[in-house]
């Protein structure tokens, strides 16, 4: 979604300074892997999130490479596959089922190793590296083979002036197969020191001075189903959907990111359901610096589609929400799809874009 964020959560972060519209030259480089393996991220996934990322060739092979006229291709296409046929109305199309009903159904990356109420993950980072004038970036791309539903909030009435809020997930809006998500690192021309970071979040990027830490990798928190990147815990407005005083029992409705660990509503659960679940590859060895790697450069720059175009207008009923909203949320939302009220946005999805082919490519866009 190409969604101005709004941070709720962490608006009084210090540190955090506006996107500016001015760009510089950059000229791609190829550092010391130690250095890059030093200030990789350290991703904390969402406990409720279904859907972890994936090494893209594991995703590759599940898939059925098609033209725009949706004949097919390539099965299982390898990354040079992607390189061989490499026009902008191709696309990727999943072998796997998506089911219709909303049952959040897992998808990605098993956990390498398990301890205690703590899950690891070791998929692939990809990452190029850029020299600028003034600073050096680093530039890890995250792969999800699926974004799942969007996550809302809404303020639900339970009582004589009594209210609860609840973060819950809505199918179908919003899902889309492929998903490619990014942190910048931002390091002093010595690469010796963070200067700042930057953090993916739908299309634009915010940027945090004083991120956390842990040991010299900088924290990333990925939201419940989107994949987002924020800096901290929390929930994150993107759109105002029902503004007070609402439709009793809900009086206010909007769509957000949650990184937050609290109560949620979800079709399933994770079963198990792990407490924490950390996504660092750099412990196992595992980041590719994409300009020394070239099939799968050839993936990075693929001009087609990572997933097809979906029809997500089959509105689902959301899960169990208090004083039973979820059928008022229900009734509202398929009337105002017949009136053509619901944002397009949820309605209709495609597969994103190689990450040599957003923005200016890699992203350099979003961030001068």
């Amino acid at each position: 979604m190409n969604l101005r964020v709004v941070s709720v959560a962490v608006l009084g972060l210090a540190g955090v300074l506006p996107l500016s519209g001015v760009s510089h030259a950059q000229t791609p480089f190829l550092p010391d892997p130690a250095i890059v393996y030093r200030y990789a991220p350290s991703v904390r996934l969402h406990s409720y999130d279904n859907h972890r990322p994936a090494a893209i060739e594991a995703f590759l092979n599940s898939c059925v490479l098609k033209a725009a006229n949706g004949a097919q291709l390539k099965d299982a296409p390898t990354v040079l596959d992607l390189g061989l046929y490499n026009a902008s109305g191709n696309y990727l199309s999943p072998k796997w089922p998506i089911p219709a009903a909303p049952n959040d159904y897992v998808t990605g990356d098993a956990p390498v190793s398990v301890s205690g109420s703590t899950a690891y993950w070791n998929s692939p980072f990809y990452v190029r590296c850029y020299d600028f004038p003034a600073h050096v970036d680093f530039k890890y791309a995250f792969f999800y083979p699926f974004n799942g539903f969007q996550t809302f909030r809404a303020d639900i009435l339970t009582g004589f002036f009594r209210r609860t809020d609840r973060n819950f997930i809505w199918g179908n809006f919003a899902r889309h197969v492929g998903d490619w998500e990014h942190v910048t690192v931002r390091l002093n021309k010595s690469m010796t020191q963070v200067l700042g970071v930057w953090y993916s979040q739908h299309g634009d990027s915010q940027y945090v001075t004083n991120p956390s830490f842990s040991g010299t990798h900088p924290i990333v928190y990925s939201a419940l189903d989107s994949h987002a990147n924020y800096a901290g815990r929390g929930w994150f407005r993107l759109a105002e959907v029902l503004p007070p005083p609402g439709i009793l029992p809900v009086t206010r409705l909007q769509a957000v990111d949650t990184t937050e660990t609290g109560t949620h509503s979800v079709y399933r659960t994770p079963n198990p359901l792990y407490s924490t679940l950390l996504w660092e590859p750099y412990n196992y060895g595992n980041i590719i610096l994409v300009d020394s790697n070239p099939s799968v450069s050839l993936a990075m720059n693929f001009l087609g589609k990572w997933g097809p175009l979906m029809d997500n207008t089959n509105i689902q009923r959301p899960p169990t929400l208090p004083s039973n909203a979820q059928n008022t949320l229900y009734n509202g939302a398929v009337i105002a799809n017949v009136f053509g009220l619901l944002p397009a946005e949820y309605l209709e999805n495609n597969g994103p874009d190689s990450p040599g082919n957003q923005g200016n490519g890699w992203w350099l866009s979003d961030e001068p």
